[in-house]
């Protein structure tokens, strides 16, 4: 505990004090007038070196609890077998122990994660159309696109221009087609994962782009 054994030499220092010189102690707690002098007679060194200690600990502990700890007898008694000068032994009972908690301070607690919520990060919109799912718009300009390897089938596609106003190049599934510019055609979103740029792909059998037919041979 933060203090005790600050507390428990300035105890010790007070007590020793005390039994050492009876009337310096008394002159201590309650000074007294000398006579023939105008000032109070001042307590010795030890004495206000323990009454300080004592008082910057009791100031520590009414910040931390509500109510000051409660502090037991001072056991003074000499114990059998023992030489030399009596010595303090302070059985001191402390208040509640302070909980330290063990948690990182930066890890939020169960009842913040509850207010707050779960985080939920923010992705990109790689939605080459925005929201939508379907878009129509007006051919530009048909092309033929070259696959990576290992594929190596050209790729039919159309330059579109959308009615939201971006020009994307759009994949013409199937076999064959009759697109020719200005025509109107309707985009789905889809890439094409053989051909790098291609993020949509036209839908057969709506406007102008009509469904593949069916071989004959």
């Amino acid at each position: 505990m933060l203090g005790l054994r600050t507390l428990r030499s300035a105890f010790s220092k007070l007590n020793l004090a005390s039994l050492s010189s009876p009337s310096l102690a008394e002159g201590a707690m309650k000074p007294a007038r000398v006579q023939g002098l105008g000032h109070r007679q001042r307590p010795p060194l030890a004495i206000c070196q323990a009454a300080n200690t004592c008082g910057r600990t009791f100031a520590s502990w009414s910040s931390r609890w509500s109510s000051p700890p409660f502090l037991g007898s001072v056991d003074t008694t000499r114990t059998q077998g023992s030489r030399g000068p009596l010595s303090a032994a302070p059985q001191i009972q402390l208040g509640p122990a302070h909980s330290f908690s063990t948690t990182d301070a930066r890890s939020a607690s169960l009842y913040q994660m509850h207010k707050r919520g779960p985080i939920i990060k923010k992705r990109k919109n790689k939605n080459p159309l925005g929201d939508k799912p379907m878009a129509r718009g007006v051919v530009l300009k048909t092309l033929i696109k070259k696959p990576r390897k290992p594929n190596s089938a050209n790729r039919k596609c159309v330059l579109v221009r959308l009615s939201t106003g971006k020009e994307l190049i759009a994949y013409v599934p199937g076999e064959g087609h009759s697109l020719q510019e200005h025509n109107i055609v309707m985009v789905r979103v889809g890439r094409l994962r053989d051909v790098p740029g291609v993020k949509v792909k036209c839908i057969r059998g709506v406007y102008d782009l009509a469904h593949v037919v069916k071989r004959k041979t």
